[in-house]
């Protein structure tokens, strides 16, 4: 413990993952790396109330990234419901349609991912919580296997494995030197009337 708060370090494995870049729309290329967000969307996945939310400190990535691309059918227009409602009332498969309408489209994912995330947890100060209660359920049910729903990695098409690990357990990065992450998502900001993304500039050394 340090200044009341605990540090902990959630371990996460998945085959692929997809941390969507802002700058491009139709086609969905990842970052090299997770956000923060994505992160916290993880630990959300295990554990969350409103009384408490999470801080990001560090993230290792252990595996060099590599990327796979994933081209898929797209419809350029919106399915129109009617015709769907008489489609399966009358039995007809309509789950893979064909036509004119079909667009391709390309996703370039993150494979073979392996990161540790360092972590702590905050209380927003709603009721008299305290972050070690927290602490102590966010590892209970992490260390159980518990969760709300299925973690992901950035899309819920892309799930991932998570456990708890102690820092002296954590896995030598593959990643040497210093890499300039240029502009990066860090999270979306609700204060306003209006969602409002929030950027930085992350620097990864040796992997963090």
């Amino acid at each position: 413990f340090g200044k009341g708060r605990l540090e902990m370090y959630l371990e996460i494995k998945g085959k692929r993952a997809l941390f969507s870049r802002h700058e491009f729309k139709a086609e969905r290329i990842s970052y090299e790396v997770p956000t923060p967000s994505s992160m916290i969307g993880v630990l959300k996945s295990i554990y969350w109330k409103p009384q408490m939310d999470y801080e990001i400190n560090e993230i290792h990535v252990i595996n060099e990234p590599e990327f796979e691309l994933i081209m898929k059918n797209g419809q350029s227009i919106a399915a129109d419901y009617d015709f769907l409602k008489k489609s399966f009332d009358k039995g007809i498969d309509v789950s893979h349609p064909r036509g004119n309408d079909s667009t391709p489209m390309s996703e370039n994912v993150l494979v073979n991912v392996h990161y540790v995330v360092r972590f702590h947890i905050i209380t927003s100060g709603i009721d008299d919580s305290v972050p070690q209660k927290h602490q102590a359920i966010f590892l209970r049910r992490a260390e159980s296997g518990q969760c709300f729903r299925q973690p992901c990695l950035g899309v819920s098409e892309f799930p991932c494995e998570f456990n708890m690990i102690r820092k002296e357990d954590i896995p030598k990065s593959k990643i040497k030197g210093e890499r300039r992450l240029g502009v990066m998502l860090h999270h979306i900001d609700y204060s306003g009337n209006i969602p409002e993304p929030v950027f930085y500039r992350p620097i990864m050394r040796d992997g963090i």
